[in-house]
């Protein structure tokens, strides 16, 4: 069996990240307009219901993939989420793993609240959480930038 170059499996992520971050803008553009009452109505249903699966999506994407890859091409040892989002702040790429965390336990709730018990609350939260989730993107991006320089020079 053959092991993937961790700088590769960065880069893939990185990659994933771009697109989902693009979708989420666009639904965020959408959807950050509307009142939050208006989240359910059946008018708003789908561009709403897009817009949190994009934004549980990139979540999960940026803590289970990027930041994650990040630890194999810095040589930290794998550990748990928590480890994960402390080195992302220590990185200076998030402010608060605190903030991230949040963002990831919000993840969790537009997975498991099938019903939509708690739509308008969820909705509300993503529209606030999602300039601060962009932000962390860009300087994820602006971090890892580095590691493709020095890719570029290696070849």
């Amino acid at each position: 069996m053959k092991i993937r170059d961790p700088l590769l499996v960065l880069q893939d992520a990185l990659k994933d990240m771009e697109k989902t971050a693009n979708w989420l803008r666009q639904s965020w553009d959408r959807c950050r307009i509307l009142p939050a009452a208006a989240a359910a109505s059946e008018a708003n249903a789908e561009a709403v219901e897009a817009f949190m699966s994009r934004f549980a999506r990139t979540v999960d994407l940026l803590a289970n993939k990027v930041l994650r890859a990040l630890d194999l091409v810095e040589l930290e040892p794998s550990g748990s989420l928590l480890d994960v989002l402390n080195r992302a702040e220590r990185r200076g790429v998030v402010a608060s793993a605190e903030r991230l965390r949040e963002m990831k336990n919000l993840r969790n709730l537009i997975a498991h609240d099938y019903a939509g018990e708690y739509l308008t609350e969820t909705f509300r939260a993503c529209v606030e959480f999602t300039a601060q989730l962009l932000e962390i993107i860009e300087r994820v991006r602006d971090y890892c930038e580095r590691f493709s320089e020095k890719a570029k020079q290696s070849t």
